[in-house]
């Protein structure tokens, strides 16, 4: 038989191991309290960023509609169900268009400084144009006032309002929801001329079909020109665009007629914009 200083060992290691067992439970307890924490603060923190992502998409969505619906009450007081047919003449060859009316009065009641109407057929194109008293006020602000990124379709301030310079520049955000100059990148898919080869321009006294002619790729950074110290200048700038132009079009460009650059961002490199350019064809009842 074990005597009494064995078996009181024996208890001490029992007692240790015991001890030892309890401690390393506990360990494992913590260290399982402390994974279920962090386990259930990174779900909190996951939670936090859907609740915000889903608050700033929705945001952006109504932002957007709300700019969509400005302007689609723009078109429903302004542009009338009535139209008219009017000829265009273009490369010696006469045509019968068919023309929308537009109210300018009605335009004018909402904001003084609109000074066209711009669009492009089965387009979402359908938009007043402006001219402010800078190039900066409209690129955040829509037709009635209202701080918006959509902005409003605006002519250079330092162009003249009738579009009788040599170069008149109309600039629209790119906006990736589809709306405003969005569809301008669509015409670096030749393929896209053939469906949309002209806008139309109507002004309070007189319509032009703005035939074009070239589109592409410009650096922001150096600026349009509106006006040429001469003929064979302008002529120059005009075969340079038609070089560089990403779709081919049939329609006769001289340093003649006048032009408009309607003016959008590009994502090619950091300040590419995307221009297309057309001649101004009057069109006449």
């Amino acid at each position: 038989m074990k005597d009494q200083l064995e078996l009181d060992k024996e208890n001490g290691y029992s007692m240790k191991e015991s001890e030892t067992n309890r401690e390393r439970e506990k360990g494992r307890r913590g260290k399982k309290k402390k994974s279920l924490w962090f386990l259930n603060l990174l779900i909190v923190i996951l939670i936090a960023v859907m609740v915000f992502c889903a608050y700033q998409i929705i945001s952006q969505l109504l932002e957007d509609k709300k700019g969509k619906d400005v302007y689609g009450d723009v078109v429903s007081e302004a542009v009338m169900e009535e139209t008219e047919t009017a000829i265009v003449e273009s490369g010696g060859v006469e045509e019968t268009v068919t023309l929308r009316k537009i109210n300018f009065q009605t335009l004018w009641g909402i904001n003084k400084d609109v000074i066209g109407w711009l669009e492009c057929e089965n387009t979402i194109v359908n938009y007043p144009v402006v001219q402010g008293k800078d190039n900066e006020y409209y690129l955040k602000h829509l037709l009635d006032g209202t701080y918006h990124r959509f902005g409003t379709l605006f002519a250079d301030c330092a162009n003249a309002a009738d579009f009788t310079d040599q170069n008149t520049v109309i600039y629209g955000h790119h906006i990736k929801a589809g709306t405003m100059f969005q569809m301008l990148d669509n015409y670096k898919e030749p393929d896209y001329y053939q469906e949309h080869p002209y806008f139309m321009l109507y002004l309070p006294d007189r319509t032009y079909r703005i035939e074009l002619f070239a589109g592409c790729l410009v650096d922001g950074a150096d600026g349009v020109p509106l006006n040429f110290s001469d003929a064979q200048e302008y002529q120059d700038y005009i075969d340079s665009l038609r070089a560089k132009s990403t779709f081919t079009s049939p329609v006769e460009m001289t340093a003649e007629d006048r032009m408009v650059t309607l003016y959008t961002c590009a994502y090619d490199f950091e300040t590419a914009r995307y221009v297309v350019c057309g001649k101004l064809v009057e069109v006449t009842s």
